[in-house]
């Protein structure tokens, strides 16, 4: 027993002392949990404008643009987005000379348009006419006035080309024609061939069998015999 009254603590209570390397690294496990809880308190505190800025600049974009939203005693209401500045309108005076030059050339369409219509209504109107009274067993003679109406084969000029030839896709070398359907078939050579691949000779076509050779003219000789066909046909329609 202490004469002073206080009681010294038994040895076996007393903290062990430690050496200098223990202490050592007691200290370095405290700053380490120090510098732990000061990161912690660090990401738990909001942003500051000084932590703002110095982050990068798209995620302060981000948070600068949300930071400008205002909300309405916090109920949740965005003000609406800012009018959009109006579309730029264009004056009719600016296209005026443009318009005012198509004009003319509009009118002048629209005249010829109506012009060949009205022609062409009237020619039908009248064969109509006399195809009617023919029906009601009605006289009709005056039908030679309809001959002029009809383009004759001999006003009508000459075809002199009749386009690449449809089997070596090349301008026709001497080009023939079927007898039987007067139509362009091709070079002379390439029908010729023809004749001899298929197995059933005919007309590519019409399909008009040939017997052995092929029935063929020269193009000029089946012009020539088309005008007539038609001039025949015409005469004779117009002699009625």
């Amino acid at each position: 027993m202490d004469p002073g009254g206080d009681e010294m603590p038994p040895e076996s209570n007393r903290s062990p002392r430690l050496t200098p390397a223990q202490e050592r690294q007691q200290r370095s496990a405290l700053r380490a949990q120090r510098a732990l809880r000061r990161q912690i308190r660090e990401s738990l505190r909001p942003p500051s404008p000084a932590r703002v800025f110095s982050v990068s600049p798209p995620e302060a974009d981000l948070w600068q643009s949300r930071r400008r939203i205002r909300y309405r005693d916090a109920d949740g209401f965005v003000p609406p987005a800012p009018p959009s500045p109006p579309s730029p309108e264009f004056s009719s005076q600016d296209n005026f000379p443009m318009l005012h030059q198509q004009v003319p050339d509009m009118y002048e369409l629209m005249n010829q348009v109506v012009r060949d219509g009205g022609d062409i209504v009237q020619t039908l109107r009248q064969i109509m006419n006399l195809f009617t009274r023919s029906q009601n067993g009605e006289d009709i003679s005056n039908i030679a006035a309809l001959a002029p109406l009809i383009p004759r084969a001999t006003d009508v000029e000459p075809v002199t080309t009749w386009g690449d030839c449809p089997m070596c896709y090349d301008p026709p070398i001497d080009p023939h024609g079927c007898n039987f359907c007067l139509q362009f078939i091709g070079c002379k050579v390439c029908i010729r061939n023809w004749n001899i691949r298929s197995r059933v000779p005919s007309c590519p076509l019409c399909r008009h069998t040939w017997g052995g050779a092929p029935d063929i003219s020269s193009m000029t000789e089946i012009d020539s015999r088309r005008r007539n066909t038609a001039y025949q046909t015409t005469g004779a329609t117009a002699s009625q």
